[in-house]
């Protein structure tokens, strides 16, 4: 029998299609237009596809329920992200929601009730909260953008529960983000020749899997995240080029211990969203046609594995390298852009030609980086890049 089958009673949109596919509807909300909307589960068998619709909708529910009002604002905005954002925002701004949300907002106002929930609560116990707080991972302050986005997901959140008659106004409306400081800039750490000597020395100790990655970074200026995120077919060895079209983000939940998790995602696109080729030289080639040897095709080169490299292990093996070498006063693998772009200013190369390769949204951010070397630069006659021009972007 082709087409959808007859569904008995009670049990919603489930059907099987004339490819003898079942599927189970569930409506989770309705876009602005007043269009319901659909979650869908497809299977090969029937009782799955039920069993799994059931215990979403019992895990997520209905955002609409009035008696949404009496759950807590941690299982509300839940709901709300996974039912209404995730169809709305790309894979990568979802996981940041997700971390924006199991980071600040659920730990610090997720045990109100949402009708509980007022102006006072949501100023002082997230908002004033997020600004007193300082990183754990560089001991500074929290950016203004990162109380700003918690900000703007609880208040998104509540217009909805308004919208839905969960409650009649929106509690965010009287609330007042801090004012927005001239944050000072980093001091930024690159290394100079007699460093860069005694880390390479250390890379060689053979001592972690990663001291490869870290000389690679070291040659050509890409972000952790990125080469993370390379796999065989992104390396032209024929070329000379990489091509750069993808990052690892960082995205944090809580586990079943109730501590916060970092996990990491493939995102399909660089930090600013352009992709962009990356010169290889004889060296930096060398380390990937030894990485992309034996690595299977859909692996990732660093971990040779279809899973990706965590950036924490990463980080705190670039530490301990550095400390093998003797190099004190380190940040982060970030240290070995820093170094190769001090390195191509200092060899005069044009700042377009070293912001193209580094990946920057405009020459003013890289100016703004490096203005110090730069302006030292200035009376010294240019010399040319040693790799070529940089190729259009696709």
């Amino acid at each position: 029998m082709s087409g959808k089958a007859r569904r008995g009673n009670g049990e919603g949109s489930v059907y099987q299609d004339k490819n003898r596919v079942w599927h189970a509807k569930l409506t989770v909300g309705r876009y602005r237009n007043g269009k319901p909307r659909y979650k869908e589960f497809k299977g090969k068998r029937k009782a799955d596809v039920i069993a799994r619709r059931d215990a979403y909708q019992k895990e997520y529910g209905d955002l609409s329920l009035e008696s949404g009002a009496n759950i807590p604002f941690a299982d509300y905005i839940t709901r709300w992200i996974e039912n209404v954002k995730r169809n709305e925002q790309k894979e990568a701004t979802y996981i940041r929601t997700v971390s924006t949300a199991n980071t600040y907002i659920i730990p610090m106002i997720g045990g109100y009730k949402v009708a509980e929930l007022t102006s006072d609560i949501i100023q002082l116990h997230l908002i004033n909260e997020m600004r007193d707080m300082t990183c754990e991972r560089t001991g500074e302050e929290l950016s203004w953008s990162s109380i700003q986005k918690a900000y703007i997901y609880t208040k998104a959140c509540l217009e909805y529960a308004v919208k839905n008659g969960v409650i009649t106004r929106n509690p965010c409306a009287n609330v007042t983000l801090p004012a927005k400081k001239q944050r000072q800039q980093r001091d930024i750490r690159f290394f100079d020749e007699t460093e860069i000597a005694r880390f390479r020395k250390a890379c060689r100790k053979g001592m972690s899997k990663y001291e490869w990655v870290f000389e690679a970074l070291l040659l050509t200026g890409m972000r952790e995240g990125e080469i993370c995120a390379l796999k065989p077919s992104d390396i032209d060895f024929e070329n000379h080029w990489i091509l750069v079209h993808a990052t690892l983000i960082t995205s944090k939940s809580k586990g079943t211990d109730g501590r916060m998790h970092g996990r990491f995602a493939y995102q399909p696109q660089t930090k600013n969203g352009k992709n962009r080729y990356v010169p290889l030289g004889p060296e930096a080639e060398a380390l990937f046609k030894k990485a992309a040897e034996h690595c299977p095709v859909n692996a990732y080169l660093v971990t040779q594995t279809t899973q990706p490299c965590n950036l924490s292990y990463l980080e705190r093996a670039y530490k301990t390298v550095c400390t093998r070498a003797g190099l004190a006063n380190v940040h982060g693998p970030h240290d070995l852009r820093h170094t190769f772009a001090s390195k191509l200013i200092r060899e005069h190369v044009e700042i377009k030609v070293v912001s193209e390769v580094l990946g920057h949204s405009d020459t003013s951010f890289t100016y703004r980086t490096y203005v110090h070397l730069i302006e030292e630069q200035k009376s010294s006659p240019l010399a040319g890049f040693v790799w070529g021009t940089v190729p259009e972007a696709v």
